[in-house]
């Protein structure tokens, strides 16, 4: 029996730009993705009995699965993302004449990031799952390969791979230029460019609601034109990622915060008041600063060059209907 603990952690958007819709319905985007402190853990216990070998001799089921979690809300079946990564893996290692695992694999998820947040938590779990199977199993993939296969399970997965390669040493990839906590992602968001970390203490702000990544997706379809109509209203500015990378290379938060913008809140922040108010109550907190929504949303960031400032805003914003979380990127 081997057992592997992994931290699976979240991330934010510094900025996201939707180019724009494919012909197979995904869509062009442009964004950049950090890793934050807060994070999942992740623990997988491995028993490669004798017994499950004699087993796939009788046609049994190679691979057993037993997923746990702490959270009552988190399905704890074929639908979880952890789930979807280990059948994933052994399916290519199947293909690759590797061998199928044939043994118990125990997940158990102990859950700390939000669920339906824009945090990308479910794809942190899955990737970590991805990662550590990876090692449990022997497969000799490398950073670069497993990257492949992970983007087959969501756009979000390769960069919390990338992560978790970053932060979790007994994986033995720490060293891999592909291993960061930073990246700028393009095409759907799986090609990814690894950038200098953003060097920030973060307030997170989740309003007690969910927002579908699709209806996002769609709504801002409507909103830029990219359904083949002309835009419903006039657009203010989009974010300059380019201005925002050059300012990261640099090191100068200030002048990345200026310039960082996430086209995604054109749809959210007009379909949901939450939202909207959330990061109005931040904004008023703060100078020379940006509150910025994550991904398709609910929740709202500040980024910060001291802890003062986010605690502060932490402070100020008690009142409001939020989940609040003070914490910081990984360098």
């Amino acid at each position: 029996m081997h057992t592997i603990t992994l931290k699976a952690h979240a991330k934010i958007n510094p900025s996201l730009d939707v180019l724009a819709k494919r012909p197979d319905g995904y869509h062009e985007v442009r964004l950049i993705m950090q890793l934050i402190e807060l994070h999942d853990l992740v623990i997988l216990e491995w028993n490669a009995a004798e017994e499950a070998a004699a087993a796939k001799e009788d046609g049994a089921e190679r691979l057993q699965i037993r997923l746990t979690c702490d959270a009552a809300a988190i399905p704890c079946d074929e639908s979880n993302l952890a789930w979807k990564a280990a059948m994933l893996l052994a399916s290519r290692m199947e293909e690759a004449g590797k061998g199928y695992p044939c043994g118990t694999l125990r997940i158990h998820i102990e859950k700390h990031i939000p669920m339906a947040a824009g945090l990308a938590g479910g794809s942190a779990d899955g990737a970590a799952v991805l990662l550590g199977c990876s090692a449990l199993w022997e497969t000799g993939l490398d950073l670069s390969a497993l990257l492949e296969v992970g983007a087959r399970l969501g756009a979000d997965v390769p960069f919390a791979m990338m992560g978790a390669a970053r932060v979790n040493a007994q994986l033995g990839m720490t060293e891999d230029p592909m291993a960061a906590t930073c990246a700028v992602g393009e095409g759907t968001g799986t090609a990814l460019t690894v950038l200098p970390p953003v060097d920030a203490h973060v307030l997170l702000a989740k309003p007690p609601i969910g927002v579908s990544t699709k209806d996002a997706y769609e709504g801002i379809d409507a909103i830029l034109g990219l359904d083949g109509k002309a835009p419903a209203d006039p657009l203010p500015g989009r974010p300059d990622i380019d201005a925002v990378i050059l300012a990261l290379n640099k090191h100068d938060l200030f002048s990345a915060r200026e310039k960082m913008g996430n086209t995604l809140e054109l749809y959210t922040l007009k379909r949901y008041h939450e939202v909207a108010y959330t990061k109005c109550k931040i904004q008023e907190c703060v100078q020379n600063g940006a509150a910025l929504m994550s991904g398709s949303g609910p929740t709202v960031f500040l980024l910060a060059p001291d802890v003062q400032e986010v605690q502060r805003a932490f402070d100020a914003t008690e009142g409001i209907q939020a989940q609040r979380i003070m914490t910081r990127t990984i360098l």
